[in-house]
């Protein structure tokens, strides 16, 4: 009794307190279930009104509706790719989905209807907020045709829901199509923007270079005379060594992108659209001398020109770029003072909004839409085989100096390192220097200078007249290892060319060392273990197809070159920023439609 006393009023109590936290539960459970579910169906539904107008002729607004609601569908669907086996190469990370994910989606689709309307395609190509990675991009076209008799209504459908018509999407087939993704279209510009400027070349050219000469070959130059016996034989008869300007990119680009292969004749479905205008070359022939109203007047002409074009007009030129082989201080003239230096052409509204590859970006304070791609070299392969032969060639180098430079002081320049740089090689019997003055000079001889590089292991690569020089790729090709002093001569630079982890290809010694003598370069070269030597010159010359542009008329097959590089950096870069104004307008899209339910 005394256990039944006490006992029970416990137990009793115990189970009133679960009957309430069972009830608890269950009410939190249906909350959520609610959530869930309002959640899901406002992601993953198909708008109700776009599959019903889909029963007539489909208008373009129509079908952007329809796909938003596939980005939406495919978005989500997406983790389920690591759970059918799918390599992890076809998947790409925050960037939606690969071709053969939307190809997934849509073996899953029930039933077929064939969709016929010119309109389709022309929305397709034509829309600005869907392209290469996001589903309606990859979706070359909302399949080949449309007949009101396909959704016929009163002919049963396939799925449970009788009235409404079920969607079949032919996406294109990467294996079909390389290019997807990849396709830039060419501006034909006016001829005063480019041609004019080498047809005229002798009109223009200033008395420090001849423009005739530097523009031969389509920018190759004329050929290299080997004349220290240092380059490759011509192979079949055709020469890959030409004397190329150092500021000649304008031209050898555009003679690069007349043969990708990927250039379309339709701007609607390119992905990039290039600007060929010489503005190196427009520049140069009034960087002394000319007033401010000469040095802007044809870029002000571009600006103008580009804005009343309709493949602007698309996005306002932020897939635009153009291609200069100056540096950006060139093009960035604070005002309008006569003696301030260069033109304004990159402070322009409208060609501030496209990206630019040039020699050098202002990489003191970084500006978006600049980047770097390599100064241009001697040496233009025609073939794979040719590049790899250089490179076991400068493998095999007998390499006699610990370390080399090649260069002139600058005495003018109260920061310049190159006074105390020539200064410590003069004083080490392990290094060689090729001083560069006024006049004659080795210096002037391309093949000079690359016989110093490839019989040294180390090469010095002071900032030039600016942070960056060529003589830093002239280095790579040489199979010599660059020695830095200021992290803006390449590490802030050439993203897409270079390693990101430096030490593997070269040595850093802060300027501010040198400047104040205490360290003594000899010294620190020396301390290198010979097995790291090896590794770092390896990485250095597996670098080579990186930093060189191949000859125009010549497609290297399984190999990258600079150029190729290039794109492909310039297509990741306004893919991510593409991707990620499709998910706002997804976001925003997905929240105007939460509305209208809660509105209904």
């Amino acid at each position: 009794m005394f256990g039944q006393k006490y006992t029970f009023p416990m137990r009793k109590q115990a189970l009133t307190m679960n009957q309430n936290l069972h009830a608890h539960c269950r009410v939190l459970s249906f909350v959520v279930f609610v959530i869930c579910l309002f959640w899901t169906i406002s992601m993953l539904r198909f708008d109700i009104r776009t599959i019903y107008n889909l029963t007539t002729a489909p208008s373009p607004d129509t079908l952007e509706s329809l796909a938003v609601s596939i980005s939406k569908l495919h978005r989500y669907a997406d983790p389920l790719r690591h759970t059918t086996g799918a390599k992890e190469e076809d998947s790409i990370p925050n960037r939606g989905f690969s071709l053969r994910d939307s190809a997934k989606v849509h073996s899953r689709a029930v039933g077929r209807a064939n969709v016929q309307s010119s309109d389709h395609n022309d929305f397709m190509r034509n829309s600005q907020g869907f392209v290469s990675s996001s589903p309606t991009a990859l979706l070359a076209d909302l399949s080949e045709t449309y007949s009101p008799a396909d959704h016929d209504l009163s002919t049963p459908s396939h799925t449970s829901f009788q009235r409404t018509p079920t969607i079949s999407i032919t996406i294109a087939n990467s294996q079909q199509d390389s290019c997807i993704g990849r396709y830039i279209y060419m501006q034909s510009l006016p001829a005063i923007f480019n041609q004019n400027l080498i047809t005229n070349c002798s009109q223009y050219s200033p008395t420090w270079v001849d423009m005739c000469r530097i523009t031969l070959n389509g920018g190759l130059g004329p050929v290299l005379d080997d004349d220290d016996g240092v380059l490759s034989s011509p192979h079949d008869g055709l020469y890959s060594w030409y004397n190329t300007e150092q500021f000649i990119l304008d031209v050898l680009f555009h003679s690069k992108m007349k043969k990708y292969k990927c250039l379309t004749t339709n701007a609607s479905e390119a992905e990039l659209v290039y600007v060929p205008f010489y503005a190196g070359l427009d520049l140069t022939r009034y960087l002394w001398g000319s007033s401010v109203s000469e040095r802007d007047r044809l870029s002000n002409a571009l600006a103008q020109w580009l804005s009343e074009q309709p493949e602007w007009k698309r996005m306002q030129g932020r897939d635009h770029f153009l291609v200069t082989g100056k540096i950006s201080w060139d093009f960035r003239r604070p005002d309008d003072n006569e003696n301030s230096w260069g033109n304004k052409l990159l402070r322009l509204p409208q060609i501030s909004e496209m990206s630019v590859l040039l020699i050098e970006n202002s990489a003191v304070t970084p500006i978006p839409g600049e980047y770097a791609i390599p100064y241009p070299t001697y040496f233009h392969p025609h073939t794979d085989t040719e590049l790899h032969e250089w490179q076991g060639r400068m493998r095999k180098k007998r390499r006699e100096n610990l370390f080399a430079f090649a260069g002139a002081s600058r005495p003018e320049f109260e920061e310049s390192i190159r006074g105390e740089l020539i200064e410590q090689c003069r004083s080490s019997r392990f290094c060689k220097l090729m001083e560069c003055t006024r006049g004659k000079s080795k210096c002037n001889s391309p093949t000079a200078v690359l016989k110093l590089f490839q019989e040294s292991i180390f090469c010095l690569q002071p900032a030039g007249d600016s942070y960056t020089r060529r003589s830093v790729f002239d280095t790579i090709i040489s199979g010599c290892i660059p020695v830095f002093f200021n992290p803006f001569t390449a590490y802030t630079q050439y993203e897409w060319h270079l390693p990101r982890n430096h030490s593997t290809y070269s040595v850093f010694i802060p300027e501010k060392e040198i400047k104040a003598k205490k360290t003594l370069i000899e010294e620190v070269l020396r301390k290198i273990p010979s097995s790291q030597v090896r590794q770092m010159r390896k990485t250095v010359i597996n670098l080579i197809p990186s930093v060189v542009y191949a000859h125009p008329d010549h497609e290297l097959e399984d190999v990258r070159d600079g150029f190729d590089l290039a794109i492909e950096g310039l297509l990741a870069k306004v893919k991510d920023a593409r991707h990620s104004l499709r998910l706002r307008a997804a976001w925003a899209n997905n929240l105007i439609n939460s509305h209208e339910i809660s509105d209904e």
